[in-house]
């Protein structure tokens, strides 16, 4: 049994707030191997650089916009 490449075979479900790739997504991480680094980066928090972001510190943000205002 063979499987036509882009052509939905199984039927799922998703929840809110759940994201699915489409054929063209995955080919322009390059490929399957692409989107398993990516998932790797995300679990790892680092960027696509492989290094990891400054954290968010919201309480500083919360500061700065009352400052704005």
């Amino acid at each position: 049994m063979g499987v036509d490449r882009g052509v939905d075979s199984v039927l799922t479900m998703l929840r809110p707030q759940k994201h699915a790739l489409t054929v063209d997504d995955v080919q322009r991480t390059g490929g399957r191997q692409g989107v398993y680094a990516f998932r790797a980066r995300l679990a790892n928090h680092e960027n696509r650089h492989g290094q990891q972001p400054e954290r968010i510190n919201a309480e500083r943000v919360r500061r700065d916009c009352r400052e704005r205002d």
